[in-house]
């Protein structure tokens, strides 16, 4: 920018001062900073116009109830009890995204058949961006389902590999709107080796977490 104004200045001039010169420098110096701001805000009302966009759209879907089977064409009971989750040629896919006026194709879970049998441990092993997690979130009802159909009974369990923690105390993200049962509430503890972590908190389960609180590390747990 500054070699244009100057070769404009002098196109219309004819000369320029060494004083002008070092003015001008000076000036366009001061104005880089908030030049690069104004770039950086742009990009991030540009972020958050998608982020509210997508989080509109998914808080406008219809809630389901996890004991359905789902269908790309009908809805239906599963009453079988040994396999509580069947996938049968299922197909789901995420919805499309257009970047920079281009559409990107989505990626895409295609044809999947399985089974989950009661009283089994299954682990879901690939490469990353292979597709694990989202299996998982379109057995949760997280992705549309494009075409076969999947059946799930009961209630699911997700843990996500980002812990999410509300502004509160230890007990309060513990139970998260349960009622307080003392004998289950110390099995928890102790079924997730927290014991040890609890006292070591200043104020034990009665601690504040999260943003206005304690904050806690990962290195710490």
């Amino acid at each position: 920018m500054p070699v244009v104004t100057f070769v404009v200045y002098l196109l219309q001039n004819g000369r320029i001062s060494p004083i002008i010169v070092f003015v001008s420098l000076s000036l366009f110096q001061s104005l880089v900073d908030p030049l690069m701001a104004i770039s950086r805000l742009s990009q991030e009302v540009a972020m958050v116009y998608r982020s509210w966009m997508r989080i509109s759209e998914f808080l406008a879907t219809c809630s389901k109830d996890s004991s359905t089977s789902t269908s790309a064409e009908s809805t239906k009971t599963n009453s079988s009890t040994e396999t509580p989750v069947v996938v049968e040629k299922a197909t789901w896919k995420y919805e499309s995204v257009k970047d920079n006026d281009e559409e990107e194709e989505p990626f895409s879970l295609s044809n999947i058949d399985l089974k989950f049998e009661r009283g089994k441990r299954y682990a879901i092993v690939g490469s990353v961006g292979s597709g694990k997690s989202s299996l998982l979130s379109a057995l949760n009802r997280e992705i549309g389902l494009k075409s076969g159909s999947f059946s799930v009974t009961g209630r699911i369990a997700y843990c996500t590999q980002r812990p999410w923690i509300i502004s509160g105390t230890v007990k309060n993200n513990i139970l998260f709107q349960q009622p307080f049962d003392g004998h289950r509430f110390a099995q928890v503890l102790a079924v997730c080796g927290l014991d040890k972590d609890i006292e070591r908190l200043p104020n034990g389960i009665e601690t504040v977490i999260g943003e206005r609180g304690l904050r806690i590390r990962l290195t710490d747990w």
